[in-house]
């Protein structure tokens, strides 16, 4: 079982660099069902860090992060929340 899901891990962190958004809040959203992994954790940061990023795409990488504890990224969140719309905006809050 830990070698799925070590494999999902791999292939979700990949789908974070999709070229669709819709892509990358799946793969942030599907990482949630999966054990935290160090990969994981900085791929995720790093979508939710990025301005470039759609919120709401940056929003599941937060909720994800949270789901998994990743206390770290709570400043990350926090600046995110100045660059995205009022509903994405929601749910990092959500997310602290």
């Amino acid at each position: 079982m830990r070698a799925v899901a070590k494999a999902n891990v791999k292939t979700l962190v990949k789908g974070l660099s999709h070229k669709k958004g819709y892509a990358r809040e799946l793969s942030a959203r599907g990482l949630a069902s999966l054990p935290a992994t160090a990969d994981g954790k900085e791929a995720l940061t790093a979508c939710v860090e990025s301005s470039s990023e759609h919120g709401y795409v940056r929003a599941t990488c937060a909720s994800t992060l949270a789901s998994w504890n990743v206390k770290s990224a709570d400043k990350a969140i926090i600046r995110a929340m100045s660059e995205v719309d009022a509903e994405s905006r929601y749910w990092l809050a959500e997310a602290l």
